[in-house]
């Protein structure tokens, strides 16, 4: 059993904080701590011991469990280095402007409560969505901040992969698009569903793949006030744009909005 699958289920997590506090408890113990019945929460169990996070020990008639310690500190380990990873990521976004802007900070959280469901690449989404969830919760991390993540965590992202992937968070769907055709598919079946807006708040080869197909209905670019000579395209081809909206902010940052255009 995936160590991440296995931490997906919200029940399984009570399980491990319960344990965390009282260090050891038997079966019995711990199915007078839920309200669904022992059955379920034994499968549960089953599962932390095959995703080796509990141990399992029988004293008499007892079977009493306990955290697995090694474990955990690789999955620690594991969460220090994404972290690391993903902080230095933000690093190499130092041009961004940092010039506190509450309007532009409102408009932010303002644009992601705008859709309630997303497409992410699933190599962006095992850091990015990690990161999202931590921010929200994180007591150092800015008001603005928190506000930011707790918007985009009530997305509901559609992961895109080629091959199956587990995937360890909730209030997500696997996507499984092997080529560029699964993928049209895939995303117009998708936007015949009642809802508010899609969103693509995912890396660039993701952003790169939905403008070249043509999947992008409206841009919405962040301008900032710096011209660092270098990066990454999201637009890999001419594509001819009509301006529908655009906003400057005190920051000096500007935001504006594009839709494709019907000229050749």
């Amino acid at each position: 059993m995936d160590m991440f699958v296995a931490l997906s289920d919200p029940t399984r997590r009570a399980i491990l904080e319960i344990l965390a506090i009282y260090g050891e408890l038997s079966a019995t113990d711990i199915y007078e701590r839920f309200s669904v019945s022992p059955q379920a929460v034994s499968q549960h169990l089953k599962v932390l011991r095959e995703a080796q996070l509990v141990v399992m020990e029988k004293r008499a008639q007892k079977h009493l469990y306990r955290l697995n310690p090694q474990t955990l500190s690789q999955f620690e380990e594991w969460v220090q280095q994404t972290r690391q990873r993903w902080e230095e990521r933000f690093e190499a976004l130092d041009w961004m402007s940092q010039t506190s802007d509450q309007e532009l900070n409102d408009d932010l959280v303002a644009f992601f409560q705008g859709f309630d469901q997303g497409f992410i690449g699933y190599p962006t989404a095992s850091g990015m969505i990690p990161n999202w969830l931590h921010a929200a919760q994180n007591p150092s991390a800015s008001k603005e901040e928190r506000a930011i993540a707790r918007a985009v965590n009530t997305l509901h992202p559609f992961i895109l992969s080629h091959p199956e992937e587990k995937l360890a968070w909730d209030n997500t769907e696997l996507l499984v698009v092997k080529s560029d055709q699964d993928l049209i598919e895939a995303v117009q079946k998708i936007k015949q569903q009642p809802g508010r807006a899609l969103g693509v708040p995912s890396g660039i080869r993701t952003a790169q793949t939905f403008v070249r197909l043509g999947l992008i209905d409206e841009h919405v670019l962040m301008v900032h006030p710096v011209a660092i000579g270098n990066g990454k395209s999201v637009f890999t081809k001419r594509v001819n744009l009509d301006l529908v909206g655009a906003k400057t902010y005190k920051s000096g940052v500007m935001r504006v909005c594009y839709q494709p255009s019907s000229r050749s």
